[in-house]
């Protein structure tokens, strides 16, 4: 395919990743969505999948059909019906013109309770909807879970490649570069997925061993035709068969090259299988550097990571610090719609007796304080990135509590602590506590290393690896 004129391209974006054993539900409520012009705008100065696409398309001069960007911190699985009202509504803007392509900004382990691979279907619904060899490109969390009827009916298929996460932006715009050259008359891409069925527990980051060196192996074959190599490890607490690991290969040579690249990177893959070691530290072994370290120290609460699905409300890792280190000043953030509820009633200044979390997690009791309403919020704020720079969340009203050297910002749905935004939009200065938990495994580490000293701790919970 070759135009002669500037090509019209839809772009849209859902993101979540849906936990299947949390009893959370995530509803409409969860998603902070735009539509229209306001998505682009927004977009431009995003630093999600669609902002990179975005900004590249919109140098290129093409035609951008907005249709909507659904944004949702990951969590429970959406309610029954959520799925297809997606689909449905980004259909209905593909069938409303003529299009050259697509372009999707999907997580990759989006579920509800009535879907388990929304992805696929949404992709399959627009092919169906699409005139022959009109391309769809899709950029993808590397933590998605690829199923055989996505590669079917996608034409591109890119993951970011770090994680932390501070590159999809750039997985945006490669994915939306290869559709561009497609549209152009470039030469055809051949995909191939190769699965490995395994999962990985520990370490998940691209920072260190062993996937720095499976991504270093990535980065040597991925030239000439070799467009693009994205590695997915999957999300071991989504419902969505084949798990495991995915290795996406697009050529512009021939699928039996793709594929034999793709065999060739999961043959570097498993070589490297015996370094995946869970050796996170316990509270207590985390607790030991509290009089040596930088100060604050922020801890990652990995059985309760907000950003991979868990609810946000356990106790445990507080209990653990309180009880060890007394003497330290602790910020924890705990979703708890009722502990705000009931702060609300009281105002700023009011104090009363609270239970707080453990409304869904049960590893550890309800703390139960005698607490001072320090500040409320509405639990709007914009992400400071760089993980999702630019993108407005919402995480229902807010409050700020304190009892004694215990400070809890407890939050109406499940937050993304792991960003500075969340505690400036609740007047909360990090510098003032010794020990800062955030809901977390990785991302915060790209915003919050600056203010203090990193440290992932061993937690039960719905988002442990065991």
């Amino acid at each position: 395919m070759t135009m002669s004129t500037a090509p019209t391209i839809l772009v849209a974006a859902v993101f979540h990743e849906s936990h299947a054993r949390t009893p959370l539900r995530t509803t409409i409520a969860n998603f902070v969505v735009t539509r229209g012009q306001a998505l682009l705008e927004k977009a431009l100065q995003s630093d999600a999948s669609i902002g990179g696409a975005v900004r590249y398309l919109a140098g290129e001069g093409v035609n951008l059909i907005p249709s909507l960007a659904a944004i949702s911190p990951p969590g429970g699985l959406l309610v029954a019906g959520l799925c297809d009202q997606f689909i449905a509504e980004i259909a209905a803007v593909a069938k409303a013109q003529p299009l050259d392509g697509i372009f999707l900004d999907l997580h990759g382990a989006i579920a509800g309770e009535d879907m388990v691979d929304f992805e696929a279907r949404l992709c399959t619904r627009l092919r169906a909807e699409l005139e022959a060899g009109i391309p769809i490109a899709v950029a993808l969390d590397m933590h998605g879970i690829v199923c055989p009827n996505l590669v079917q009916a996608a034409t591109i298929l890119v993951s970011c490649k770090n994680n932390p996460h501070d590159d999809y932006k750039d997985a945006g715009q490669r994915a939306a570069q290869l559709m561009l050259q497609q549209l152009r008359g470039g030469q055809p891409l051949h995909l191939w997925a190769e699965w490995l069925p395994v999962r990985i527990p520990y370490p998940l980051e691209t920072t260190s061993s062993p996937l720095c060196k499976i991504h270093a192996e990535r980065r040597r074959l991925e030239t000439g035709s070799i467009a693009d190599i994205s590695i997915l490890n999957s999300y071991p607490f989504g419902i969505r068969a084949p798990g495991g690991q995915c290795i996406l290969v697009s050529s512009t040579e021939s699928l039996h090259h793709a594929r034999g690249t793709a065999e060739a990177m999961a043959a570097v893959f498993r070589s490297h299988l015996s370094e995946f070691v869970n050796d996170l530290p316990s509270p207590a072994e985390a607790l030991l550097q509290a009089d040596t370290a930088p100060k604050p120290l922020i801890f990652g609460d990995f059985g309760d990571r907000v950003l991979a699905g868990s609810p946000g409300d356990s106790t445990y890792l507080a209990r653990q610090i309180l009880s060890l280190r007394p003497d330290l000043k602790v910020l924890a953030p705990i979703t708890d719609p009722q502990a705000v509820a009931q702060a609300k009633a009281l105002g700023p200044g009011g104090a009363a007796r609270f239970t707080l979390g453990a409304r869904w997690s049960h590893e550890a009791p309800a703390l139960e304080e005698e607490c001072q309403v320090l500040s409320l919020s509405d639990g709007r704020y914009t992400l400071e990135g760089p993980f999702m720079r630019g993108e407005p969340t919402s995480v229902g009203d807010c409050a700020v509590l304190r009892a004694g050297n215990l400070t809890v910002l407890a939050t109406s749905m499940p937050a993304l602590t792991q960003d500075i935004a969340a505690y400036r939009a609740n007047d909360l200065q990090v510098a003032d506590f010794d020990v800062i938990i955030v809901k977390s495994g990785s991302h915060y580490k790209l915003s919050l290393a600056k203010y203090g000293h990193c440290v992932n701790v061993s937690t039960p919970g719905f988002t442990n690896v065991g």
